[in-house]
């Protein structure tokens, strides 16, 4: 679980197992886990499901934006990607998400 601020200096504001969050892009965002979600959901590196929630606050000016999907190693890292409606990225404040695992 990771809720961090992704407009200006990006700065995490609370955290359970993500040991950092990268800024690469205007929109994109790096999380990095401490340990691999897949050794929590399933107590090794096996066949784990996961499920990711995210939720963010509008910009400033009440762009629309949402989230429009994720890539990485879940054994090491997500990238998440918000959009505005012309499919440009867009930072948004208060990012959170939350990674469920389960055998």
């Amino acid at each position: 679980m990771v809720y961090f601020n992704g407009t200006g200096t990006l700065a995490i504001i609370n955290s359970y197992n993500v040991s950092s969050v990268t800024d690469e892009n205007t929109g994109q965002y790096r999380v990095n886990f401490a340990t691999s979600p897949r050794a929590h959901a399933s107590g090794d590196h096996g066949n784990a499901s996961y499920c990711v929630a995210m939720g963010f606050r509008h910009t400033a000016n009440n762009t629309p934006i949402g989230y429009t999907g994720h890539s990485g190693n879940l054994m090491e890292y997500m990238t998440v990607y918000i959009r505005n409606t012309s499919n440009s990225g867009v930072d948004a404040s208060g990012v959170t998400l939350v990674f469920f695992g389960a055998d």
